[in-house]
C-alpha cells in the first residue's frame, strides 16, 4: 500500500466558498504568540494554498513551503499562490508530514490547518519539530465542517442524526486506508491527542473556540467505528471562549452545500426526513441559521 495517503478531489474554489475562512482573531492570537523573526514557514498539509495565502498577505515572510499529499491540490495552491503573492518565495513539494523534507532548526513557524487529525503524530510531530528553530512556533487548528445551529434546537437535532445515519451507511471500502481511519479517529478528540513532550516543547497552549462545557463534540458511533486515540489533554487546564468570528448567519441551502462540500454525500441524502426537518426549523427562523464553528488550536514554542 502507497505510504501517501488517499486524497479526495475536490473543487477549491467551492471549498473557500463555502468553508468558513480562518478568521482575523485566530492570526491575531498566533502571531501574537510568535516570537522572534517571522521569515520562513512550513505550511503542512497545506491543500489548496488556503493558510499559506493568509500568512502571505498578513506578514512579510519571505519563503513559505506549501507541503500536501494532494498533487491535485499543490496544483490548484500553487496556481493561486504565485498569481497573488509575487514577492514569497513559494516551494511545493507533494509529501506527506511523517517525512523529512527540511533542514533541521530551518524555519520559524510550522503551522497545520485543518489537515493535522490525518497525520501518524508519533512520526510527524518528531519531524516538524527538528525542522523548527529553537524558539520557533507549532501551530494548528481543526474546526469540525458541520458547525452547531445555536438558534433551532429542531434543526441542530436532525443535523446530528443526519451526520450519524451517514456515518453508519458510510462503507468500510470508503475509509480503507489507515490515514482516513485515522482521520476519523483523532478528530473526535478535536486536537487532544497531539502529544508534546518537555524535553522539546515550551509554553504550551491548548484552546477549545465555541465548545460548551460539556468539551469537544465527540460521537460515539466515531469511536466505536474507528477507535479511540489517547487523549494527551487529559488532566490540562485548557483555554475555552467564544469567539463570534467563528460564527455566521446561513441559510439552509447555505448550510447543504457546506455538508455537501464536506460529506460528497449522495444527492439522496437531501431527500431524507432529517434533511426535511433540517429544512423545518431553518424556515421557523426566517431562512437565518445561526450557526457556530467549533474549533480547537494548539500552540507550542520549540525549545
Amino acid at each position: 500500500m502507497s505510504s501517501i495517503p488517499f486524497t479526495k478531489v475536490i473543487s477549491w474554489d467551492e471549498y473557500m466558498q463555502h468553508r468558513p475562512p480562518y478568521p482575523d482573531s485566530m492570526w491575531k492570537l498566533w502571531f501574537d504568540y510568535h516570537k522572534g523573526p517571522l521569515e520562513t514557514v512550513h505550511d503542512v498539509g497545506a491543500g489548496g494554498g488556503v493558510a499559506s495565502h493568509d500568512i502571505a498577505r498578513r506578514t512579510d515572510v519571505k519563503r513559505i513551503y506549501v507541503s500536501d499529499p494532494g498533487k491535485e491540490h499543490l496544483a490548484f495552491a500553487e496556481e493561486m499562490l504565485r498569481a497573488h503573492h509575487d514577492t514569497v518565495d513559494f516551494i511545493f513539494r507533494n509529501t506527506i508530514a511523517e517525512q523529512t523534507l527540511l533542514d533541521d532548526s530551518s524555519v520559524d513557524l510550522v503551522c497545520c490547518c485543518e489537515a493535522l487529525h490525518w497525520v501518524d503524530v508519533s512520526k510527524g510531530m518528531p519531524v516538524m519539530a527538528k525542522s523548527l528553530r529553537a524558539g520557533g512556533t507549532f501551530a494548528a487548528v481543526y474546526y469540525l465542517p458541520f458547525p452547531q445551529i445555536r438558534n433551532s434546537a429542531k434543526a441542530q437535532a436532525a443535523q446530528t442524526k443526519l451526520l450519524d445515519d451517514f456515518g453508519k451507511n458510510t462503507p468500510d471500502s470508503a475509509v480503507q486506508h489507515p490515514a482516513w481511519r485515522r482521520g476519523f479517529s483523532q478528530s473526535n478528540v478535536g486536537l487532544d491527542f497531539v502529544p508534546f513532550d518537555e524535553e522539546t516543547w515550551q509554553d504550551l497552549r491548548r484552546i477549545e473556540i465555541n465548545i460548551s462545557n460539556e468539551g469537544w463534540p465527540s460521537s460515539s458511533l466515531i469511536a466505536g467505528r474507528f477507535g479511540r486515540v489517547h487523549d494527551y489533554a487529559e488532566g490540562f487546564a485548557k483555554e475555552r471562549w467564544e469567539d463570534d468570528e467563528w460564527k455566521k448567519t446561513m441559510s439552509a441551502e447555505e448550510l447543504r452545500q457546506l455538508l455537501k462540500k464536506f460529506l460528497g454525500a449522495p444527492d439522496i441524502l437531501w431527500e431524507s426526513e432529517e434533511w426535511k426537518t433540517v429544512l423545518q426549523g431553518a424556515e421557523e427562523v426566517d431562512d437565518r441559521l445561526e450557526v457556530a464553528f467549533q474549533a480547537a488550536i494548539v500552540l507550542a514554542r520549540k525549545k
